[in-house]
């Protein structure tokens, strides 16, 4: 008895079309699906978060500017806080941490930024034994000279607490901002 083949609702042709649908769809979602995440991820971990917020009022001794000779770069700076661990600052500026001693004080002084052209995208190019000038409002100036540079996790922060008077700058550095540039500065006089 010879046999006959049965008929399908779909002829093959149809079919591999709809499946190359399907599986053009299942492709398109999974790449959503993986960018969502990455971004997701990346802005969780890695990118610097920023809040806007009140400008401090400066007193005498608060730093207001940064100077770079080596670089030909000079920063104005603004004083903002670290509060509930979150280190507040305005973005497109230097950040002078409130919160840490001032400059001339014993231990840190810590000025931080984003990695941007307009505030610390070329501190990579800052080299040891190079000058650091701080004036503080009551344009009293403070001079300083690199004397270490490091790249760490974000969250290694005591590479940031010093027993002795040092300058501190801190900002991000590396794929997606992932690891932090730290420049160590110590005073000439």
């Amino acid at each position: 008895m010879p046999t006959t083949k049965r008929k399908t609702s779909f002829s093959k042709k149809q079919r591999t079309k709809k499946q190359q649908a399907n599986n053009s769809f299942a492709v398109f979602v999974g790449w959503i699906l993986i960018l969502w995440s990455s971004f997701y991820f990346a802005r969780k971990y890695f990118w610097q978060q920023y809040t806007t917020l009140k400008i401090i009022p400066n007193e005498s001794y608060f730093v207001t500017n940064i100077d770079f000779p080596s670089l030909n770069t000079n920063k104005n700076v603004v004083t903002t806080h670290v509060k509930n661990g979150e280190w507040l600052l305005v973005d497109g500026s230097a950040n002078y941490v409130y919160e840490s001693a001032r400059p001339g004080e014993t231990g840190s002084t810590i000025i931080y930024g984003h990695n941007t052209p307009s505030v610390f995208g070329n501190l990579k190019n800052l080299q040891i034994n190079d000058n650091i000038i701080l004036t503080t409002k009551n344009d009293k100036h403070f001079y300083y000279k690199v004397s270490a540079k490091k790249i760490v996790n974000p969250e290694e922060v005591k590479a940031l607490i010093k027993d002795e008077e040092t300058l501190i700058i801190y900002t991000c550095i590396g794929f997606l901002d992932s690891k932090r540039l730290i420049i160590e500065a110590k005073p000439l006089f």
